[in-house]
């Protein structure tokens, strides 16, 4: 059984691309069924619907049957589905195309049928043609003309037309109407013959639409599947075309070889001479490749630990912030807003205070609506520590409502992979002193200016970038001076 794609010659949407063919997977007499980019089931109309849309808005229609030159189009006439042989010749103005050959830079596609506006080239010598769908010349080696045949389609049903007086029951499809009543590509069954005029028929279903002369119309002639006619069959001319090409691109593909073949003779010779280099060199790689995997792994590891410390110090904030404190020993007693839910009177709130060039947090629990304070706690960062604002909120409000400080808090692994937002340095040991008193925020971990400077030296190089190299490579060289990322350094 043959098999019938739609092809997208519309621009490309989020169900189908423009230039793809979509099998036909099923076919009703009134639509056609594909499956889309995403494998979505997509239906189309065969004729126009009540906007004026259907598959002919996007598609055109091929078969895959050994008819290689055999293109489906909507006739713009007839307006019924009319095949198409493609021929190689020269173009005349009016005629559709069809894109056989894509070369750089064109705007068109393989497979697209345009419709040709003007030709250039006469007397023999290849030209070019410009279609009314783009304005850009199209080389004649670079599409077929598409000629009509006499097949049509109705229904699904192939037809072919032919010339000759149509009998008692036969469908015949109008083309010169010679009245009103009748329309350039109505198809019609013929219900009685003209005893008298044998060369008029009359229209089915209505007794006054008027008699047809047989020069105002074809007969439709059902068309087998399993045995295609002569003029189905592909045109030498065009098989001939298409070998040209091909040998054309055979040819530039053979000197290309050459000298591939050439560069690949040279290629080996060097190659045998570093072979034995690289054998010295794979255990050295194979070593280094295990100690950085072990190290990378290391890093990564304490990078998720802290990670998921931080996580814990913001939950661990967010409950305290909304929790209420009781000490009957004379102690804390505590009443932020979140008591509320639980039937007691809200009386507090937090306020933090942060200093990040002193690495500080400050708790301060009052009264509110601006009372005074009631308790007090600060968390103060550690030498050679990295500052985290979520880690200094939790131990400072802990230690204003005298709470315990769990220990994960104080001995927080230190960061070790860099992130987008974190605020860092390099070491002075590494670099040159004037780049310990510069901090940067990470903006990319990709190659480039990836750095925003924060402080300078001399303050007139803030808000610059710089290029911190490929962070992802380098990171072992980095000081980390606050991972927070909670935008504040942006501000």
């Amino acid at each position: 059984m043959e098999k019938r794609y739609l092809v997208m010659v519309a621009e490309s949407n989020e169900f189908t691309t423009k230039g793809k063919r979509y099998e036909i997977v099923e076919e009703t007499r009134n639509y056609y069924v594909i499956n889309g980019d995403g494998g979505h089931e997509l239906s189309y109309s065969k004729t126009p619907d009540d906007e004026g849309l259907s598959y002919a808005t996007w598609f055109v229609i091929e078969e895959d049957r050994g008819l290689t030159n055999v293109t489906v189009l909507k006739d713009e006439v007839l307006g019924v589905e009319r095949e198409y042989r493609s021929v190689s010749r020269k173009a005349a103005v009016g005629e559709r195309i069809k894109i056989v050959l894509h070369l750089p830079l064109n705007k068109y596609n393989v497979g697209d049928v345009l419709t040709v506006e003007s030709a250039v080239g006469y007397g023999g010598v290849r030209g070019y043609v410009v279609s009314s769908e783009y304005d850009q010349g199209i080389g004649d080696n670079e599409y077929v003309v598409l000629e009509p045949t006499d097949i049509v389609r109705v229904d699904g049903t192939r037809y072919r037309m032919v010339e000759r007086a149509a009998a008692e029951g036969e469908r015949i499809i109008v083309l010169n109407p010679g009245t009103s009543v009748h329309r350039t590509g109505d198809v019609l069954t013929i219900t009685e013959v003209n005893e008298h005029n044998s060369q008029q028929t009359r229209k089915a279903g209505n007794v006054f639409c008027g008699w047809l002369y047989e020069r105002e119309y074809r007969v439709l002639e059902s068309v087998s599947q399993q045995r295609p006619l002569k003029s189905d069959q592909p045109d030498p001319t065009e098989e001939a075309a298409e070998l040209l090409v091909l040998q054309r691109q055979i040819d530039k593909l053979t000197g290309r070889l050459t000298d591939a073949e050439t560069k690949l003779s040279e290629a080996e010779t060097k190659l045998d001479e570093a072979g034995a280099q690289l054998d010295g060199l794979t255990g050295t790689v194979a070593k280094l490749t295990a100690r950085l995997c072990g190290k990378s792994a290391e890093m990564t590891a304490k990078a998720d630990d802290r990670d998921g410390i931080v996580e814990r110090a913001k939950a661990d904030v967010a409950e305290l912030e909304c929790t209420e404190h009781y000490d009957r020993s004379g102690g804390v007693s505590y009443w932020p807003r979140g008591c509320e839910k639980r039937g007691y009177g809200a009386v507090h709130e937090v306020e933090y205070v942060i200093n990040r060039e002193k690495r500080t947090v400050v708790a301060l629990v009052k009264y509110i609506g601006g009372g005074p304070v009631n308790y007090r706690g600060k968390a103060k960062t550690a030498p050679g520590d990295c500052f985290n604002v979520w880690i200094g909120k939790a131990i400072a409000l802990r230690r204003a409502l005298r709470l315990p400080i769990p220990s994960e808090y104080v001995n927080a692994p230190q960061p070790t992979v860099p992130r987008v937002g974190d605020v860092v340095t390099f070491p002075v040991d590494d670099c040159d002193g004037w780049y310990g008193k510069v901090t940067y925020e990470v903006t990319s971990l990709d190659e480039g200016d990836n750095l925003r400077i924060l402080t300078s030296v001399r303050g007139d190089s803030v808000g610059n970038m710089a290029n911190g190299g490929d962070l992802r490579k380098g990171f072992d060289i980095l000081v980390f001076y606050d991972d927070s990322r909670d935008g504040a350094v942006s501000e």
